[in-house]
């Protein structure tokens, strides 16, 4: 046996543990050496409105990671930063990016991260599979966001070696910079290809020439005259005149061209029967149809420039209306052009405008499951069923079928606003914004409400340049109205409204301009009135919180807030749900989270005008903020009500309803309405209930000044709504100054005679 020495001993360890360190430092600078230079910074999108979603729904920025390598590598402990020391950089949890794959980091400065490890049980899951856990999205949510101005980007290891690095310049909304192909040397301005390969992806020229040069801006002029478009760069400038953007196929300019009256143009988008089911299948109360004459016109031109390299400028969009100042019905009314890509409004597979394809099929699917349709096209096998021709009214059921139907910010598109003084001789504002179309079943009509936003990605501002109300301060969207249901009056919500302001009533509502006409792609359409938007800023602005702090629920979904604040909702409806309000304490346990006096105030406003169509079933809305505010009353996170959609209310053929029993016993299409059922069962409640009713129908309908309000509205849109009908319903229809004059007069009846009817109801209800 050998007997080592002391000395041998200490060599032999310190030769094992030589070993032991070197294949290690071996393996790890490896596995370094083979992570160097096989992830990269694949994609980046620094202005995303419809390029990708998160698993949250909403639309952040994000950056791209590709794995080159022939192996999975866990990023835990790597960063990404935009400075190469790493300040605030954001750090990678326990994640895989799989061997030739790829890994979405998203920028949307979120402060908590989302491992891969949380769980939640799925009930779905469980009942089909047996398996009732489900792992978490392992979205990566980043602590900074990328300027769309432009930024470099560092992706380090966990020993803050750099593995990659972009210098990522100035971008358009929805476009990325990226490598042509997957982890290669050249970087361009693509088309979004997140999570997939960027190979193919097509190239978005970026605009780098001057714009061409007009000779006349946008305005009214009294006669025709010859427009110059000119480049100071050279190349060529291609043009349209139909609303598109030109590109290299476009119309060449080569000389001059005359303006003149549009008037006598051919109709195009108005003449469209696929922006509404009405125009196919004709219910007589309705009456809509596609204009019998040519309607008024203006001239929409938009130019750019290309040259020989492939280079572009951004497009200049003008509008010239001529020969208006012989066209009275325009005097002392504001202009809005909205000039957008014709296929985003109304083509088949894009348009926000139209039915589109999948809302025809619909249709004629409808028309061919109709008993009487049946029996029609069963004797008349040849007989189109493209609307042309009536075969039955087969009704069309307020389906989401349908482009218009749609929601949300991928069916926004971009526009030209320009908004024109009253008397015409000044330009107020032009602005690049987004526009959709909004409401509830008025989508289907031909004439819709739209949406307005101010955007920095379309204009580099986040509010319009003008206000659209009287004060100082400039909105970030409006809405311009058409008027829902009321398209022949126009002044049932904004007459609510003024009305709510005026008294001072515990309900928020929204204010209403003076109303405009409208242009759409350069032709006539019709009387709107922009109408303040309840969103985050409304809430700000009126009652002095925190615009990011508000959760505004509207129809049963968020409305104001971010999409998982509907949890808020769950929270408002258990407030209520299997409570007995006959029980003094758990009443004053609601009242400690919801305002009563705005329950009660907006109660009585909808009660007094109401008859079951809608409300409460429908144009039902609360808000509140997230967390405590103090210092201000509003603050509280107490529950209030919001007003909203007047345009089926105010009806003299239902001046008697009974809107107790509505809420109480429901309508054939709707259920009871549970909170104010349940609130019924307090005595104190019916008590105060029934003395708030009636002052509340004191301030808003029985003082003295409600009926000049409005007659005063009356007076306001009696010529364009009057002069909007023959665009809407043909000049032979009924619609006509005698037809205005006897349904707001009905108005004016409905808010003088309704309390006579109601009073006894409610007295009747709240003595119980």
């Amino acid at each position: 046996m050998v007997r080592l020495n002391r000395k041998t001993i200490v060599y032999i360890t310190l030769l094992v543990s030589a070993l032991f360190v070197l294949t290690y430092l071996f393996f790890t600078l490896k596995n370094e050496i083979n992570t160097l230079n096989t992830v990269y910074i694949n994609e980046v999108c620094s202005s995303n409105l419809r390029a990708y979603k998160d698993e949250n729904g909403e639309h952040p920025d994000y950056i791209e990671l590709y794995n080159s390598s022939d192996h999975d590598i866990d990023l835990a402990g790597w960063k990404i930063s935009e400075s190469r020391d790493n300040e605030k950089a954001w750090t990678f949890p326990e994640v895989i990016i799989p061997s030739g794959g790829y890994i979405i980091v998203n920028a949307d400065e979120t402060k908590a991260q989302i491992y891969p490890d949380e769980q939640y049980f799925s009930i779905r899951k469980y009942v089909m599979t047996g398996e009732g856990y489900v792992p978490e999205d392992t979205g990566l949510h980043a602590s900074f966001s990328i300027p769309s101005k432009g930024t470099e980007l560092f992706l380090s290891d966990l020993h803050d070696n750099l593995i990659d690095s972009t210098e990522v310049p100035e971008l358009r909304y929805d476009t990325v910079y990226a490598r042509t192909d997957d982890g290669g040397r050249q970087l361009k301005n693509l088309k979004p290809t997140p999570g997939e390969t960027n190979t193919g992806a097509e190239e978005v020229p970026v605009p780098v020439l001057s714009e061409p040069v007009f000779s006349a801006d946008s305005g009214f002029y009294d006669d025709p005259f010859m427009l110059s478009i000119s480049s100071t760069e050279g190349g060529e400038i291609r043009y349209t005149l139909d609303g598109s953007e030109p590109d290299r196929d476009s119309e060449l300019y080569t000389g001059p061209i005359y303006i003149s009256d549009a008037s006598n143009n051919d109709n195009v988008y108005c003449a469209e029967k696929n922006i509404s089911a009405y125009l196919y299948d004709y219910y007589e109360r309705y009456d809509f149809s596609v204009p019998d004459k040519k309607v008024d016109k203006c001239n929409v031109i938009r130019a750019a420039v290309f040259d020989k390299n492939g280079r572009v400028s951004r497009t200049v969009t003008k509008t010239y209306f001529v020969g208006f100042d012989k066209k009275k019905m325009y005097d002392g009314m504001k202009i809005i052009s909205l000039v957008s890509e014709p296929d985003g409004l109304f083509g088949m597979d894009e348009g926000i405008y139209v039915l589109g394809q999948i809302g025809l099929d619909r249709l004629h699917k409808k028309y061919a499951e109709s008993s009487e349709a049946s029996r029609i096209i069963a004797e008349n096998p040849d007989l189109p069923l493209d609307g042309s021709v009536k075969i039955g009214d087969v009704g069309y059921n307020g389906s989401y079928d349908g482009n218009y139907m749609q929601h949300g910010i991928d069916w926004e598109r971009e526009a030209d606003l320009t908004l024109f003084s009253a008397d015409h001789d000044s330009v107020i504002m032009q602005q690049k914004v987004g526009i959709r179309v909004k409401g509830n079943s008025s989508r289907h009509y031909p004439v819709k409400g739209l949406n307005i936003y101010a955007r920095k990605a379309y204009s580099g501002s986040d509010r319009f340049d003008v206000p659209f109300f009287e004060d100082d301060s400039c909105e970030n969207r409006i809405s311009l109205s058409a008027g829902g249901n009321d398209y022949y009056t126009y002044t049932k919500d904004s007459f609510v409204s003024e009305r709510i302001k005026r008294s001072g009533i515990n309900v928020a509502a929204g204010r209403f301009a003076e109303p405009v006409y409208l242009f759409l792609d350069g032709e006539y359409w019709g009387v709107y009135t922009p109408a303040e938007r309840n969103d985050e800023n409304f809430f700000s602005r009126n009652y002095g919180v925190d615009s990011d702090n508000v959760v505004f629920i509207k129809e049963s979904e968020v409305e104001a807030g971010k999409a998982e604040d509907i949890h808020y909702y769950y929270v408002f409806l258990s407030l209520f749900e299997d409570k007995d309000f006959s029980n003094d304490d758990e009443y004053r346990e609601f009242c400690e989270a919801v305002d009563i006096d705005s329950l009660m105030d907006y109660y009585s406003l909808r009660i007094f005008t109401e008859y079951g169509m809608d409300w409460p079933h429908k144009n039902y809305g609360v808000w509140r903020v997230k967390e405590e505010e103090k210092n201000n009353p509003y603050g509280d996170c107490k529950w209030r009500f919001v007003n909203f959609d007047n345009n089926v209310s105010l009806n003299y053929n239902e001046v008697n309803a009974d809107m107790m029993d509505v809420l109480f016993n429901g309508t054939k299409n709707f259920g009871k309405d549970e909170l104010f059922c349940a609130l019924m069962k307090n005595r104190g409640f019916r008590r105060e209930f029934k003395d708030r009713f009636h002052e509340v129908e004191d301030m808003l309908f029985s003082s003295e000044d409600v009926q000049t309000d409005y007659r005063k509205i009356v007076d306001t849109y009696r010529i364009p709504v009057t002069n909007s009908y023959g665009r809407w319903f043909g000049g032979n229809s009924d619609y006509d100054r005698e037809f205005f004059e006897k349904e707001t007069g009905d108005i004016s009846l409905f808010i003088r005679e309704r309390r006579k009817y109601i009073d006894p109801i409610v007295d009747k209800y709240c003595e119980q």
